[in-house]
């Protein structure tokens, strides 16, 4: 039994090892181990990568059941009202709204990275004013003054560490977020 174990141990840790080796190599690497050029949010996208990629697969895998369910709405006898409805509904299911749990501790910072994280398929990191905006729903207030790079040009902070209160956000506005 111990040369059972001492030959069958050592090999199925190796297979495990380079299973995940080629199949998601990006676990064996630290940070620093991108090089001292590489920044956080570069380190963050080539992470991300992959989880792009699904979903992107996943929007096509939708859009391609979108058009074999109007097939099959056509073949069982639905008008063309009732299909662009069933279409428009399951569309709408997939674009559900966000929604973020904030309190009195909650900071700019926080709001933009969870909102970051929702739209990164379709932004690069640290672009907030550039590529992309948050925009108050009732008053459809563009929420300029916020951000990394307004920080660092009104607060030589790197970060925007301010309550969402100081800035007129509070629990149970409505937010958009627009490319730009």
């Amino acid at each position: 039994m111990l040369a059972i174990f001492s030959v069958v141990f050592p090999a199925a840790v190796a297979t495990v090892f380079f299973l995940i080796l080629w199949h998601d190599n990006k676990v064996l690497y630290a940070p620093r181990e991108f090089g001292a050029n590489t920044s956080v949010a570069e380190y963050a996208e080539a992470m991300s990568r992959n989880s792009r990629r699904s979903i992107d697969a996943l929007e096509s895998l939708l859009a391609e059941s979108l058009e074999a369910v109007n097939g099959k709405l056509d073949a069982l006898g639905a008008t063309p009202t009732q299909r662009d409805e069933i279409v428009a509904s399951v569309r709408s299911a997939a674009r559900r709204p966000l929604e973020i749990l904030v309190n009195g501790n909650t900071t700019v910072k926080d709001l933009l990275n969870a909102v970051f994280f929702a739209v990164s398929p379709r932004v690069r990191p640290y672009t907030y004013g550039k590529e992309w905006i948050l925009r108050d729903g009732p008053t459809g207030r563009l929420l300029k003054d916020i951000g990394t790079a307004w920080a660092k040009s009104h607060l030589k902070a790197h970060d925007d560490e301010r309550p969402l209160s100081e800035i007129g956000i509070h629990g149970g506005d409505v937010l958009t977020a627009a490319l730009l």
